[in-house]
Parts: C-alpha cells; structure tokens; sequence
C-alpha cells in the first residue's frame, strides 16, 4: 500500500483484509483511498482486477514474501 522511510530504514505498509472479506473481489468496492485531492474513492476506481493462475504457497521471510535463492 505504501512505504514509510526513516532515517535508517524503510518499513512497508502491507494492506489486510478481515478473511470474510477475502472471497469475492467485488469486495474490494467496499475499500476507500485518499486521492490526490484528498477524496475518498473507492479502490476499484484506480485499481485493475484480473484473476490468474497464482502460486499454491508464497514463502515469507519475516512478513514479507520472499523467494528462495540458488546456492551456489
């Protein structure tokens, strides 16, 4: 959603949805943004919807999602 810098770090703002929420996409008419104006809007008026073919499992390292890297 967005990042928060500091002086010596960056911790990035990760938006979750209560799990009753999480099902149906139309659900996300129910979430706002500010806009540059400082006007609530819906978010699915500024964000694209697609379903796609995803991965079973998402590996995280920490709370961030991360992928595994090669040994060498």
């Amino acid at each position: 959603m967005s990042t928060i810098y500091t002086p010596s770090n960056e911790y990035y703002v990760i938006l979750e949805l209560l799990p009753q929420y999480q099902n149906n996409p139309k659900d996300l008419s129910q979430l706002y943004v500010r806009s540059n104006t400082g006007k609530l809007v819906p978010l699915d008026t500024v964000a694209k919807m697609t379903q796609n073919v995803g991965p079973l499992t998402v590996n995280h390292f920490g709370q961030l999602p991360a992928s595994p890297s090669a040994s060498t």
